[in-house]
Protein backbone atom coordinates (compact mmCIF):
# COMPACT_ATOMS: atom_id res chain seq x y z
CA UNK A 1 0.00 0.00 0.00
CA UNK A 2 1.33 3.41 -1.14
CA UNK A 3 1.77 5.44 1.98
CA UNK A 4 -0.62 8.55 1.01
CA UNK A 5 -3.09 5.79 1.42
CA UNK A 6 -2.92 4.40 4.52
CA UNK A 7 -2.10 7.92 6.04
CA UNK A 8 -6.00 8.47 4.60
CA UNK A 9 -7.14 5.19 6.00
CA UNK A 10 -5.40 5.60 9.58
CA UNK A 11 -6.07 9.49 9.95
CA UNK A 12 -10.16 8.53 9.64
CA UNK A 13 -9.86 4.89 11.70
CA UNK A 14 -8.78 7.68 14.47
CA UNK A 15 -12.03 10.18 13.62
CA UNK A 16 -9.40 13.14 12.55
CA UNK A 17 -9.93 15.46 10.14
CA UNK A 18 -6.81 16.77 8.38
CA UNK A 19 -7.21 20.12 10.28
CA UNK A 20 -7.19 18.28 13.03
CA UNK A 21 -3.88 16.07 12.33
CA UNK A 22 -2.20 19.22 10.92
CA UNK A 23 -2.71 21.27 14.48
CA UNK A 24 -1.33 18.25 16.03
CA UNK A 25 2.06 17.24 14.43
CA UNK A 26 2.57 21.60 13.77
CA UNK A 27 2.07 21.48 10.01
CA UNK A 28 -0.55 23.34 7.76
CA UNK A 29 -3.84 21.62 6.72
CA UNK A 30 -2.64 22.12 3.07
CA UNK A 31 0.98 19.95 4.35
CA UNK A 32 -1.52 17.24 5.10
CA UNK A 33 -3.46 17.93 2.01
CA UNK A 34 -0.34 17.25 -0.42
CA UNK A 35 1.20 14.23 1.69
CA UNK A 36 -2.40 12.36 1.10
CA UNK A 37 -2.18 13.51 -2.38
CA UNK A 38 0.81 12.09 -2.87
CA UNK A 39 2.59 15.05 -4.41
CA UNK A 40 5.10 15.27 -1.66
CA UNK A 41 6.08 13.16 2.09
CA UNK A 42 7.21 13.44 5.44
CA UNK A 43 10.75 13.56 6.91
CA UNK A 44 11.34 10.75 9.23
CA UNK A 45 10.80 12.90 12.01
CA UNK A 46 7.95 14.27 11.09
CA UNK A 47 6.80 10.11 10.52
CA UNK A 48 7.47 9.48 13.85
CA UNK A 49 5.22 12.53 15.07
CA UNK A 50 2.22 11.01 12.77
CA UNK A 51 2.81 7.75 14.03
CA UNK A 52 2.33 8.87 17.53
CA UNK A 53 -0.81 10.62 17.10
CA UNK A 54 -2.52 7.82 15.01
CA UNK A 55 -1.32 5.69 17.49
CA UNK A 56 0.88 3.08 15.07
CA UNK A 57 4.48 2.18 14.29
CA UNK A 58 6.44 3.76 11.64
CA UNK A 59 6.61 0.70 9.67
CA UNK A 60 2.58 0.18 10.20
CA UNK A 61 2.57 3.71 8.94
CA UNK A 62 4.69 3.54 5.97
CA UNK A 63 3.81 0.10 4.78
CA UNK A 64 0.23 -0.59 6.05
CA UNK A 65 -1.53 -3.69 6.69
CA UNK A 66 0.61 -7.12 7.23
CA UNK A 67 -0.05 -10.77 8.55
CA UNK A 68 3.12 -11.09 9.83
CA UNK A 69 2.43 -9.26 12.30
CA UNK A 70 -0.47 -11.39 13.84
CA UNK A 71 1.05 -13.58 16.42
CA UNK A 72 2.20 -17.54 15.87
CA UNK A 73 0.15 -18.56 19.10
CA UNK A 74 -2.59 -16.76 21.47
CA UNK A 75 -1.60 -17.99 24.61
CA UNK A 76 -2.08 -14.38 26.83
CA UNK A 77 -5.82 -13.28 25.98
CA UNK A 78 -8.22 -12.96 28.56
CA UNK A 79 -12.26 -11.70 28.23
CA UNK A 80 -13.42 -11.59 31.72
CA UNK A 81 -17.88 -10.33 32.37
CA UNK A 82 -18.16 -7.25 33.71
CA UNK A 83 -21.95 -5.83 32.82
CA UNK A 84 -25.04 -5.80 30.97
CA UNK A 85 -24.93 -3.23 28.42
CA UNK A 86 -28.55 -0.88 28.51
CA UNK A 87 -28.16 -0.48 24.30
CA UNK A 88 -28.21 -1.97 20.90
CA UNK A 89 -25.30 -2.30 19.37
CA UNK A 90 -24.94 -1.24 15.35
CA UNK A 91 -22.44 -3.88 14.06
CA UNK A 92 -21.40 -2.86 10.47
CA UNK A 93 -18.85 -5.35 9.66
CA UNK A 94 -19.23 -8.16 7.13
CA UNK A 95 -20.60 -11.18 9.23
CA UNK A 96 -17.25 -13.16 10.35
CA UNK A 97 -15.27 -11.41 7.97
CA UNK A 98 -14.17 -8.10 10.29
CA UNK A 99 -14.88 -5.51 7.95
CA UNK A 100 -17.04 -3.02 7.36
CA UNK A 101 -18.44 -1.36 3.55
CA UNK A 102 -15.90 1.75 3.12
CA UNK A 103 -13.74 1.75 0.06
CA UNK A 104 -10.60 1.61 1.09
CA UNK A 105 -11.52 0.01 4.73
CA UNK A 106 -8.64 -3.02 5.52
CA UNK A 107 -7.63 -5.55 8.19
CA UNK A 108 -5.82 -8.76 9.04
CA UNK A 109 -6.82 -11.38 11.00
CA UNK A 110 -5.78 -15.14 11.93
CA UNK A 111 -7.70 -18.18 12.87
CA UNK A 112 -6.30 -20.51 15.68
CA UNK A 113 -7.28 -23.60 16.50
CA UNK A 114 -6.47 -24.12 19.98
CA UNK A 115 -3.64 -21.37 20.51
CA UNK A 116 -1.67 -21.98 17.06
CA UNK A 117 -2.28 -20.29 14.27
CA UNK A 118 -3.72 -22.33 11.56
CA UNK A 119 -4.08 -19.35 8.83
CA UNK A 120 -4.37 -15.52 8.45
CA UNK A 121 -6.65 -13.29 6.15
CA UNK A 122 -5.92 -9.63 4.76
CA UNK A 123 -9.26 -7.95 3.67
CA UNK A 124 -9.52 -4.84 1.46
CA UNK A 125 -12.63 -2.98 0.20
CA UNK A 126 -12.44 -2.23 -3.54
CA UNK A 127 -14.88 -0.37 -4.99
CA UNK A 128 -18.44 -0.26 -5.41
CA UNK A 129 -19.97 -2.65 -7.93
CA UNK A 130 -23.56 -3.45 -9.11
CA UNK A 131 -24.51 -7.01 -9.48
CA UNK A 132 -28.35 -7.64 -11.40
CA UNK A 133 -28.80 -3.84 -10.61
CA UNK A 134 -28.55 -4.20 -7.14
CA UNK A 135 -25.56 -2.52 -5.42
CA UNK A 136 -22.18 -4.30 -3.53
CA UNK A 137 -19.17 -3.68 -2.55
CA UNK A 138 -16.27 -5.53 -3.52
CA UNK A 139 -14.00 -7.05 -1.24
CA UNK A 140 -10.88 -8.64 -2.04
CA UNK A 141 -10.03 -11.59 0.06
CA UNK A 142 -6.28 -13.11 0.62
CA UNK A 143 -5.47 -16.12 2.39
CA UNK A 144 -2.23 -17.43 3.93
CA UNK A 145 -0.95 -20.42 5.18
CA UNK A 146 0.85 -20.56 8.71
CA UNK A 147 3.88 -20.12 6.92
CA UNK A 148 2.26 -17.12 5.42
CA UNK A 149 2.68 -18.38 1.91
CA UNK A 150 -0.33 -17.04 -0.24
CA UNK A 151 -2.51 -19.98 -1.07
CA UNK A 152 -5.47 -18.46 -2.50
CA UNK A 153 -7.22 -14.61 -3.47
CA UNK A 154 -10.69 -14.00 -4.99
CA UNK A 155 -13.44 -11.46 -4.32
CA UNK A 156 -16.56 -11.38 -2.51
CA UNK A 157 -19.50 -8.97 -3.25
CA UNK A 158 -21.72 -7.92 -0.21
CA UNK A 159 -24.92 -6.30 0.31
CA UNK A 160 -26.27 -3.58 2.94
CA UNK A 161 -29.96 -3.37 2.33
CA UNK A 162 -32.45 -2.78 5.32
CA UNK A 163 -29.65 -2.77 8.09
CA UNK A 164 -28.48 -6.54 7.15
CA UNK A 165 -25.36 -7.43 4.94
CA UNK A 166 -25.44 -10.89 3.07
CA UNK A 167 -22.95 -12.16 0.07
CA UNK A 168 -24.37 -11.03 -3.77
CA UNK A 169 -21.24 -12.82 -5.65
CA UNK A 170 -18.23 -14.24 -5.84
CA UNK A 171 -15.08 -13.66 -8.57
CA UNK A 172 -12.35 -15.92 -8.95
CA UNK A 173 -10.05 -17.85 -11.45
CA UNK A 174 -9.60 -21.07 -12.33
CA UNK A 175 -6.91 -21.90 -14.40
CA UNK A 176 -6.12 -18.45 -15.75
CA UNK A 177 -9.60 -17.69 -16.56
CA UNK A 178 -12.09 -15.53 -14.46
CA UNK A 179 -15.70 -16.50 -13.02
CA UNK A 180 -18.21 -14.95 -11.55
CA UNK A 181 -20.98 -15.98 -9.59
CA UNK A 182 -23.96 -14.74 -8.09
CA UNK A 183 -26.70 -14.72 -5.44
CA UNK A 184 -29.30 -16.27 -8.68
CA UNK A 185 -26.31 -19.57 -8.72
CA UNK A 186 -27.79 -22.04 -6.54
CA UNK A 187 -24.13 -22.81 -5.97
CA UNK A 188 -23.05 -19.62 -4.91
CA UNK A 189 -26.38 -19.42 -2.55
CA UNK A 190 -25.26 -23.07 -1.18
CA UNK A 191 -22.05 -21.63 0.33
CA UNK A 192 -22.97 -18.17 1.01
CA UNK A 193 -26.34 -17.53 1.34
CA UNK A 194 -27.51 -15.89 4.59
CA UNK A 195 -30.65 -16.72 5.98
CA UNK A 196 -33.60 -17.67 3.64
CA UNK A 197 -33.63 -15.20 0.57
CA UNK A 198 -30.38 -14.23 1.74
CA UNK A 199 -31.57 -11.70 3.37
CA UNK A 200 -29.12 -11.24 5.53
CA UNK A 201 -27.39 -11.05 9.06
CA UNK A 202 -28.98 -7.91 11.18
CA UNK A 203 -26.35 -5.55 11.75
CA UNK A 204 -28.37 -4.42 15.09
CA UNK A 205 -28.05 -6.03 18.48
CA UNK A 206 -29.66 -6.17 21.31
CA UNK A 207 -28.30 -8.15 24.68
CA UNK A 208 -25.32 -6.55 24.37
CA UNK A 209 -22.51 -7.38 27.82
CA UNK A 210 -19.57 -5.38 28.67
CA UNK A 211 -16.19 -7.64 29.05
CA UNK A 212 -12.61 -6.65 30.14
CA UNK A 213 -10.03 -8.55 27.31
CA UNK A 214 -6.64 -8.60 28.19
CA UNK A 215 -3.98 -9.44 25.64
CA UNK A 216 -0.57 -9.69 26.76
CA UNK A 217 -0.41 -6.43 29.62
CA UNK A 218 -2.99 -4.67 27.73
CA UNK A 219 -6.62 -4.27 29.01
CA UNK A 220 -9.63 -3.50 26.79
CA UNK A 221 -12.62 -2.75 27.57
CA UNK A 222 -15.01 -4.76 24.87
CA UNK A 223 -18.65 -5.22 23.70
CA UNK A 224 -19.97 -8.89 23.24
CA UNK A 225 -22.53 -9.38 20.95
CA UNK A 226 -23.51 -13.03 19.80
CA UNK A 227 -25.53 -14.64 16.79
CA UNK A 228 -26.48 -18.06 14.87
CA UNK A 229 -25.26 -18.80 11.57
CA UNK A 230 -29.31 -18.18 10.95
CA UNK A 231 -32.24 -18.56 12.50
CA UNK A 232 -32.92 -21.68 10.96
CA UNK A 233 -29.68 -23.51 10.69
CA UNK A 234 -28.14 -23.36 14.27
CA UNK A 235 -24.90 -25.50 13.69
CA UNK A 236 -22.60 -22.69 14.66
CA UNK A 237 -22.43 -19.92 17.21
CA UNK A 238 -20.51 -16.64 17.48
CA UNK A 239 -19.21 -14.56 19.83
CA UNK A 240 -17.51 -11.07 18.92
CA UNK A 241 -15.74 -8.60 20.85
CA UNK A 242 -15.48 -5.19 19.99
CA UNK A 243 -13.51 -2.25 20.53
CA UNK A 244 -15.19 1.46 21.07
CA UNK A 245 -15.65 2.09 17.77
CA UNK A 246 -17.45 -1.40 17.60
CA UNK A 247 -14.58 -3.18 15.18
CA UNK A 248 -13.94 -6.84 15.98
CA UNK A 249 -10.90 -7.55 17.87
CA UNK A 250 -11.43 -11.18 18.81
CA UNK A 251 -14.26 -13.41 17.61
CA UNK A 252 -14.95 -17.19 18.81
CA UNK A 253 -17.15 -19.83 16.79
CA UNK A 254 -18.84 -22.77 18.80
CA UNK A 255 -20.12 -25.80 17.18
CA UNK A 256 -22.90 -27.78 17.79
CA UNK A 257 -21.93 -31.33 19.49
CA UNK A 258 -17.95 -30.03 18.92
CA UNK A 259 -16.24 -31.64 21.60
CA UNK A 260 -14.03 -28.79 23.66
CA UNK A 261 -12.64 -28.21 26.92
CA UNK A 262 -14.76 -24.88 26.46
CA UNK A 263 -18.07 -25.44 26.13
CA UNK A 264 -21.96 -23.97 26.64
CA UNK A 265 -25.17 -24.76 26.46
CA UNK A 266 -27.45 -23.00 24.51
CA UNK A 267 -31.35 -24.21 24.45
CA UNK A 268 -30.21 -27.21 25.92
CA UNK A 269 -27.89 -28.31 23.52
CA UNK A 270 -24.01 -28.33 23.80
CA UNK A 271 -21.64 -26.61 21.66
CA UNK A 272 -18.13 -26.89 21.80
CA UNK A 273 -15.49 -23.59 20.64
CA UNK A 274 -14.15 -24.84 17.53
CA UNK A 275 -11.56 -21.57 16.62
CA UNK A 276 -11.16 -18.10 17.63
CA UNK A 277 -9.26 -15.52 16.38
CA UNK A 278 -8.02 -12.13 16.54
CA UNK A 279 -7.50 -9.13 13.78
CA UNK A 280 -4.79 -7.14 14.18
CA UNK A 281 -6.72 -3.97 15.76
CA UNK A 282 -5.74 -5.87 18.96
CA UNK A 283 -2.10 -5.88 18.60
Amino acid sequence: MKFEKNLVLLRRRKGLSQEDLALAIGVSRQTIYTWEGGLNYPNILMLKKIAKVLEVSTDELLNGYDVSRLPETLELLEVTFVSEYDDKIYYREVPNWFISLEVGNEVCWAIYDGIKKDYSYHLTVLNEVYVHKEKGFEVLIEEYDERLNKTDAYSLIVRKKNERLSFIGRIFYENGVKNILTHRDSEFMKMWGIGPDNIGQSMRYSDVQVYELKYDTVKHKVFRVTYFDSDEDKESYFEVFLNKDFESLYWRRYVLNHKSENTIILEGKSYGMREHCITDRLI
